[in-house]
């Protein structure tokens, strides 16, 4: 991704993160501790200012009971 500016993408694949996270109730160090990256770097995923890992995706998917292809913003709920 260009420096810059997050593309939308990214940007609502972080928003559905952050909603799912919240519901369930779960801080962002409880999260990143499970996807084995630092809190920041999370952070970063949510706000759509870094990609987002493949494995990642995979994992969050099933650590928050989510449709991978929900997740992704590529099928609806």
């Amino acid at each position: 991704m260009p420096r810059g500016k997050p593309s939308q993408w990214h940007v609502d694949v972080g928003a559905r993160l952050r909603e799912r996270r919240r519901v369930l109730g779960w801080s962002m160090a409880e999260v990143a501790k499970d996807l084995d990256v630092s809190w920041q770097m999370y952070a970063r995923y949510e706000n759509g200012t870094a990609r987002l890992p493949a494995d990642a995706a995979v994992t969050l998917g099933d650590l928050f009971g989510m449709d991978l292809l929900v997740l992704l913003g590529v099928r609806q709920k």
